[in-house]
């Protein structure tokens, strides 16, 4: 199967929210976009257990912002890159 292969122009916010999003640094974007839209598109069947766990968890408290969710990746992800940093100087 042929691919065909597109530049796509995004703000400097978006490339910072998808290298946040890459399961690893060398990840390609593309790599990245195909899963956000796999998730996206998933038309699959809706896990009902999954959402009563999940209302019960929201309930009792057991949740987190978004804004804390995505502090705590960028917090990993530093860390990540500083002890990387300290191996590859050695």
């Amino acid at each position: 199967m042929s691919t065909l292969t597109s530049l796509i122009r995004v703000n400097s916010d978006t490339k910072n929210g998808l290298d946040l999003l890459k399961i690893h640094p060398r990840e390609p974007y593309g790599d990245v976009i195909d899963r956000i839209l796999g998730h996206y598109l998933d038309d699959g069947p809706i896990d009902e257990e999954g959402l009563k766990e999940g209302l019960e968890d929201w309930k009792a408290g057991r949740v987190r912002s978004l804004e804390e969710v995505m502090k705590e990746i960028r917090e990993e992800q530093e860390h990540a890159k500083v002890s990387g940093s300290d191996h590859q100087e050695g």
